[in-house]
């Protein structure tokens, strides 16, 4: 008999590369400061960022939505490493998920914007899309929560 077996990273991370939720919002605002251009705010961290929940999350996963270089990723891990975060902090591995969804760009809600920052979270298709695809235990209560929010307050 075969069986699937969901494996979620956090239950064997090391401590000191967990997330909490100050710290989270700590990296938020100074991205939300720093930051240039177009990008969308996907994953666990988003879920702080609406307050829909606090649960650890091991990194800010950030897809950029115009073509970058280096520097810019090196800026962007710079400020977690003045936070004193580990530069992977940040991470970038979601733009693969998230350009492989049909119509995606359609898809996108404004979640923040200034005169250099165009901040963006996934629709709630886009979101289920991309959770359901690892399909963890905690994936599938991220869905259930953003889901609710979604529902309540108007997101």
């Amino acid at each position: 008999m075969k069986h699937k077996f969901s494996f979620d990273i956090r239950h064997i991370i090391v401590p000191s590369l967990i997330m909490q939720h100050k710290d989270i919002i700590i990296l938020y605002k100074e991205i939300i400061k720093s930051l240039k251009g177009e990008w969308l705010l996907v994953g666990g961290a988003l879920l702080h960022v609406l307050e829909i929940s606090d649960r650890i999350t091991l990194d800010i996963d950030l897809v950029p939505l115009e073509e970058i270089t280096n520097k810019d990723q090196l800026q962007i891990m710079e400020i977690a490493e003045k936070n004193n975060f580990p530069p992977e902090t940040i991470n970038f591995a979601a733009e693969y998920f998230v350009k492989k969804q049909k119509n995606w760009r359609k898809e996108l809600v404004i979640l923040f914007e200034n005169k250099n920052l165009k901040l963006y979270r996934p629709s709630k298709k886009l979101f289920r899309q991309l959770k359901e695809q690892r399909g963890t235990e905690t994936d599938l209560i991220d869905i259930e929560m953003f889901e609710e929010k979604l529902r309540t307050d108007r997101v």
